[in-house]
């Protein structure tokens, strides 16, 4: 069912936590993408057969999570339960977090697809169950050149959105899963123009972007249940920026959004404007955020003072937005350096991240789940990617669609065993 209404307000220039000292993480300029993982789909939802591996840590902490889950259970529930998952490459993908949504969609309902950009804010942009594209418009994100970060911060939910001004620009989403009901995500600004919104190819409404003052906008429509195509038209009449689609059903149930960016660490969401990110979030209204970040941090050189602080900056503007929602830190899977010919090793840094990441957990009361432990331990990434059917890329960063697959698998499993002996109790 669609989310809660929030009253919106005008994003503040950002200003980034401050640094300290000790060794961990990153480094000033953003690591490279460590490649991109092969776009496949995920298979349909089926009952799972993983038994639990004990990864999730401070279950205790999720109890606003299980209650809402309950209540999806016993058929009480006024409206969904929504996991928003922000992270890097390894949640872009959508293989993982696919596997999620669709595992907690068939054990407590199908509340929905939700939210998923609309057009292309970066090059490649695909998840599944939907395809996107785009005419005369461009995508607006913080853009990285010659040593500098440029970008205003306002990119909407997912940290990337589409811009465009010319008369008969177009930017579509198809979704291949029902849809009855379905929110436009956009600025409003001044001197803002308008565009026509199209279903199936039949005008059903018309939004315009001005206003007095930079806020975010939001526009809802109503549509027969069924797969459909979602588009927007510009008039032509002054700069418009789209955010992304809310796609959701009459029914309450599980939603579960995919925010991934290749490359992304938790600096990347600290870049963008703080009050937007709070609006965003607080309109979204997750009954549980995930933050997945620490790949791209192990390739870095930030101390681990500095790293905890800023993670429990980017928590802390979570919770601003949504300060009824369980958090939960998904720690970053394996990932594994050459230390001679054949020879790939576990990298140092992402045990430190993984210790950093634990630590800021207990510390600021969230969740965590240890995906490296449910991997199997250090040394597991190089034993997937040297299978007959790797589960791991010869990147030794990235896992390949059975990996993912498996890896969501546990976390979903673990997930619902702490749920169920929550409710044993």
């Amino acid at each position: 069912m669609p989310g809660p209404s929030a009253s919106v307000a005008q994003p503040d220039a950002m200003s980034e936590p401050s640094a300290a000292a000790p060794t961990v993480v990153e480094s000033a300029a953003p690591a490279p993408p460590v490649s991109v993982v092969p776009k496949e789909a995920v298979d349909p939802p089926k009952p799972m057969k993983t038994d639990p591996v004990g990864a999730l840590e401070l279950p205790q902490l999720l109890v606003r999570l299980f209650e809402a889950l309950a209540k999806l259970k016993d058929g009480t529930a006024t409206s969904d339960v929504r996991f928003t998952q922000h992270g890097d490459s390894h949640t872009a993908a959508d293989f993982g977090t696919g596997t999620a949504r669709r595992a907690l969609q068939l054990q407590f309902g199908d509340g929905g697809r939700g939210f998923v950009a609309m057009g292309q804010p970066w090059k490649g942009y695909t998840q599944n169950d939907i395809s996107a594209g785009m005419t005369g418009f461009v995508s607006v994100k913080t853009k990285y050149s010659k040593g500098k970060f440029s970008g205003d911060g306002i990119y909407g939910l997912g940290g990337g959105g589409i811009e465009g001004n010319a008369v008969g620009s177009r930017a579509w989403t198809s979704v291949r899963v029902p849809t009855s009901q379905f929110e436009i995500a956009y600025l409003k600004q001044p001197k803002g123009g308008s565009f026509d919104v199209f279903v199936d190819g039949a005008k059903v409404g018309q939004v315009s972007t001005d206003a007095n003052a930079i806020a975010s906008g939001f526009s809802s429509f109503s549509v027969d249940e069924a797969d459909h195509k979602i588009e927007v038209r510009l008039h032509g009449d002054g700069k418009v920026r789209i955010f992304g689609v809310v796609l959701d059903r009459a029914a309450n149930g599980v939603t579960f959004d995919s925010l991934g960016i290749n490359g992304a660490q938790i600096i990347s969401a600290l870049r963008w404007k703080e009050k937007h990110l709070i609006e965003q979030v607080n309109h979204r209204g997750p009954t549980a955020f995930i933050l997945a970040y620490g790949t791209n941090e192990s390739t870095g050189m930030m101390p681990a003072e500095e790293y905890e602080t800023k993670l429990k900056e980017l928590i802390h503007r979570f919770t601003s937005g949504a300060p009824n929602a369980s958090c939960i830190l998904l720690g970053p899977p394996d990932r594994a350096v050459k230390r001679g010919p054949g020879e790939w090793r576990t990298a140092p840094r992402i045990l430190e991240v993984i210790a950093s990441q634990r630590r800021v957990a207990k510390e600021v009361g969230c969740a965590f789940y240890d995906q490296l432990a449910a991997m199997g331990g250090p040394g597991s990434i190089a034993k997937w990617a040297n299978e007959r059917k790797p589960r791991a890329t010869r990147d030794h960063v990235h896992l390949t669609k059975k990996g993912y697959t498996q890896l969501a698998e546990s976390f979903v499993t673990d997930l619902v065993t702490a749920y169920e002996q929550w409710q044993a109790k």
